[in-house]
C-alpha cells in the first residue's frame, strides 16, 4: 500500500508525461519546440520527486522488502531435449 504523497506524485508523473508527449507530438509537426522542451523538464523534476520521497518513504520500502527476491524467480536452466549432457 502507498502513501498518499506517493500516488500523489505518481500521478502528477504521469500528467507531466502526457503534456510532454502532446506537447512532442506538436512539435514534431513544428509547433513550439520550447513549450516540449520545458514539458520535458518538468516532467525530468516531477520524476525526481517522485524518487527522491520513494528513497525515504516507509511504505515504499516496506513495500520493496515484501518482493521476493530476484534468486527466487529464477529457474534453473532448461537442458535442450535430444542432447545428452556429461558429466566429468
Amino acid at each position: 500500500m502507498r502513501c498518499l504523497l506517493c500516488r500523489n506524485l505518481e500521478q502528477a508523473v504521469e500528467a507531466r508525461r502526457s503534456e510532454f508527449l502532446q506537447a512532442s507530438s506538436h512539435s514534431y509537426y513544428g509547433v513550439n519546440n520550447t513549450q516540449a522542451a520545458y514539458l520535458n523538464v518538468e516532467l525530468q523534476r516531477a520524476m525526481s520527486e517522485l524518487q527522491d520521497h520513494r528513497s525515504v518513504c516507509r511504505a515504499a520500502i516496506s513495500e520493496l522488502e515484501c518482493l521476493p527476491n530476484v534468486a527466487q524467480l529464477r529457474h534453473p536452466p532448461r537442458s535442450t531435449p535430444g542432447k545428452v549432457e556429461r558429466v566429468a
